[in-house]
């Protein structure tokens, strides 16, 4: 137990410290200030690490009986897509934390594919900017195949009218980098609990 437990703080430890470097090597302020939060964010589960075993994992729920929704529709299963790895690792470690099921994808066509192979998700995280395919472009056609699909845009750029646009869409919301882990996962619980006007088919 001694040994599984020195293990994982020295691997919650030394994460911190790759993100502090990639941190400090973002030429934008805000993507610094989000990483850096985001670090701040585990520094108490490195605490928590050295004394007592890490708690087993949440279930997620089990889907939810629908009347012609989307596939995931009412589960815990999140899509995040975003093209920065320490940020998807984060976003992945608090989102298991809370109870979450995770897939992570590294751009907008490669979440987009995930999708079309039928998988299935409660709700989308996306990034705003990114290579090969944007959010933007993702967002349509992720809502051309699931329009009633909840997504949570984020980006570390101040709101473009664009994301303004999207975020004015039914089961939408946008959140600005640098967020905290509650605001986070608040505003994605608003989504999944249909308080953002989720969009019906008809």
């Amino acid at each position: 137990l001694l040994d599984e437990v020195d293990r994982s703080a020295r691997e919650a430890s030394e994460l911190c410290r790759q993100m502090l470097i990639y941190a400090g090597d973002q030429p934008s302020a805000s993507n610094r200030i989000f990483l850096l939060d985001l670090v701040g964010e585990m520094e108490p589960l490195i605490k928590v690490t050295l004394l007592f075993r890490p708690a087993p994992s949440v279930k997620p729920s089990a889907p939810a009986a629908s009347g012609g929704g989307f596939p995931g529709e009412g589960t815990k299963r999140v899509l995040v897509v975003d093209d920065e790895e320490a940020v998807r690792t984060i976003l992945d470690m608090i989102l298991k934390r809370a109870g979450y099921e995770t897939v992570l994808a590294g751009n907008g066509l490669e979440g987009l594919r995930r999708i079309e192979a039928g998988e299935s998700f409660g709700a989308v995280v996306l990034d705003m900017t990114m290579p090969v395919m944007d959010g933007v472009e993702a967002f349509a056609r992720i809502r051309n195949i699931h329009p009633e699909m909840p997504v949570l845009l984020i980006s570390g750029f101040a709101r473009s009218p664009e994301a303004s646009r999207l975020s004015n869409e039914p089961g939408t919301l946008f959140l600005a980098k640098p967020f905290n882990r509650d605001g986070f996962l608040n505003g994605l619980r608003a989504l999944l609990d249909g308080k953002c006007r989720v969009p019906t088919n008809g």
